[in-house]
């Protein structure tokens, strides 16, 4: 054996003595199938392991899309929903204060919201509810359901009947006489009113 620095070398060489002292031919012919043989056998497992890699990143990364999708709707839906809700909302206020304004009477101001053409008024996120479109709403259903803006009628009362006609016309509250300025309470007394309570 010859006198090498390199370790490498070294090994090397003392392999080939080592093949050449104790391996035969066909003893590294069998080592070499059966090497072959488990270098194949490991490709395999390798490749399978590979596939499965594969298949499950495919899958997650479909799932994980899915669950994105899915969720986008779900959120989606629940901001359509609040949206709808906020602007019904806004509607409906801005209404009362219009209908309120507009004269209704106030036992028929609830069914009023409800009648209202609401597709009529234009709403937006950011700037809300457009005043002239809730004008022409409410002037709409005053055209339409004119009944629920007029004044009801007095009640008849013995003293006051609707005809005009008064039973007792020289009679006065003392709270409406307290009212009257003092010219008017001295003329009332000189055509004979009568103060009741």
């Amino acid at each position: 054996m010859t006198d090498k620095t390199d370790p490498v070398e070294q090994d090397v060489d003392a392999i080939a003595e080592g093949v050449q002292q104790e391996d035969s031919v066909e003893e590294l012919k069998s080592r070499l199938a059966k090497a072959e043989a488990d270098a194949a056998k490991h490709r395999n497992i390798r490749k399978t392991v590979e596939r499965e890699r594969d298949e499950l990143k495919a899958k997650t990364k479909t799932s994980v899309d899915e669950d994105y999708k899915s969720l986008w709707q779900q959120e989606n839906e629940r901001n359509n929903k609040l949206l709808s809700h906020a602007k019904g909302n806004a509607i409906g206020s801005a209404l009362v204060a219009r209908l309120t304004k507009s004269g209704i009477r106030p036992e028929a101001l609830e069914a009023a919201v409800k009648l209202v053409d609401q597709n009529l008024i234009e709403w937006d996120l950011d700037s809300g509810v457009d005043e002239r479109s809730i004008t022409a709403a409410v002037a709409k259903h005053k055209s339409e359901c004119a009944f629920m803006y007029e004044s009801k009628v007095a009640k008849t009362e013995p003293r006051q009947p609707a005809d005009g006609s008064a039973t007792n016309a020289n009679e006065i509250k003392r709270s409406d006489f307290d009212k009257l300025n003092p010219l008017e309470k001295a003329d009332r007394m000189r055509k004979g009113f009568k103060l009741i309570d």
